[in-house]
């Protein structure tokens, strides 16, 4: 075989796999990373069409999914005002997690989900609200319960996370100057929930994760969770954990029970 036809065969060969081994769309890699890390995104039934929302939100703006998180630029603030807000407790609500979550703090489960109806959100009118009132960036995370929307079922919980995750992954590579995220967490499942950590902050830029003051009726100090700490701790540097409160659940005769001993106070907001 001639030299230049070696070269031709070779170059095919090699153009070929790549062309087998490349995602062919941005819902394929956010799928085949998930398989990688042992989550079945088919867990939920609606992951379909939640993949594909994630999607458009990079592809609305031309922006790739592989891009890394651009760092927003460093400015001097030199006295709080307008202009100079940073949002901390602020919330992404895009509509797939609404069908799955009608009510905040609440179970999918449950007709009342034990809070006030989850508002409508979309990107353009957050950013409205934030110029009306001087905010110059938030940190998104997704309301109580965020991924605990499924009590029980540990394999719904993990793929919730993670698809919770991309959305706001998405929205901060995105925009970069106006949003960056505190990733959602699957507890109590320790070890999903220690990848996912990984994975968060180390692959998708997360600066930060949002933990529920409770995780199906577990505290943040319950012992079973010291090693989801000490995963954190191994991060190295300072770690930010934002908590928001959510339903208290208790286990009753295999049914989930809203635990609020105050009647009088909506049970979502019971924590706060």
């Amino acid at each position: 075989m001639r030299t230049q036809d070696l070269l031709l065969s070779v170059f095919i060969a090699v153009a070929g796999s790549l062309v087998q081994a490349a995602p062919a769309s941005i819902e394929d890699s956010i799928a085949s990373r998930a398989s990688r890390d042992g989550i079945d995104l088919s867990a939920i039934d609606s992951a379909p069409a939640i993949l594909a929302a994630i999607a458009d939100t990079y592809r609305d703006q031309g922006v790739e999914y592989t891009q890394a998180i651009r760092r927003r630029s460093a400015k001097p603030i030199v006295r709080r005002g307008v202009g100079n807000i940073f949002d901390v407790h602020s919330h992404a609500e895009p509509d797939w997690y609404r069908a799955i979550t009608p009510f905040t703090g609440g179970n999918s489960g449950l007709s009342s989900g034990g809070g006030f109806p989850t508002p409508q959100w979309n990107v353009s009118a957050h950013m409205e609200f934030m110029d009306t009132i001087g905010i110059s960036h938030s940190v998104l995370g997704f309301t109580g319960p965020s991924a605990n929307a499924y009590l029980g079922d540990k394999d719904r919980t993990v793929a919730l996370a993670r698809l919770i995750n991309e959305q706001l992954a998405a929205l901060a590579r995105t925009y970069p100057d106006t949003f960056s995220f505190f990733a959602s967490i699957p507890l109590p499942y320790v070890e999903e929930s220690i990848a996912e950590l990984k994975y968060a902050v180390n692959e998708l830029g997360a600066v930060g994760i949002a933990l529920m003051s409770n995780h199906e009726g577990h505290y943040l100090g319950y012992d079973l969770f010291t090693p989801f700490w000490e995963a954190l701790d191994g991060l190295g540097g300072r770690q930010i954990v934002y908590v928001h409160p959510t339903t208290p659940y208790l286990k009753v005769n295999n049914q989930w029970i809203p635990a609020n001993p105050y009647s009088e106070m909506d049970q979502s907001r019971m924590e706060f």
